[in-house]
């Protein structure tokens, strides 16, 4: 949760910007559920991507390279 729309990066605050397109995990579910006969409910979707998302998390935070059909994720670390 943020208490502003500004995120400090290098020392300076910098405006966080919402772009038009954002999507959420719950808009994408509900466009998967319009767009295509989906196998499963949509709450048995939604439960197995965020514990795919924590799991994936996880692997991040113990220093792991996650490699997925989207983009190689990798973990950083920024700050003193």
């Amino acid at each position: 949760m943020r208490k502003s729309n500004y995120t400090t990066t290098e020392g300076k605050d910098v405006p966080v910007v919402v772009h038009p397109r954002t999507w959420t995990l719950e808009d994408i579910v509900a466009w998967m559920d319009v767009r295509h006969a989906l196998p499963i409910t949509k709450e048995n979707l939604r439960m197995a991507v965020e514990m795919f998302m924590n799991e994936v998390e996880d692997l991040l935070l113990e220093g792991s390279i996650v490699n997925l059909r989207i983009g190689r994720l990798t973990p950083a670390v920024t700050g003193v």
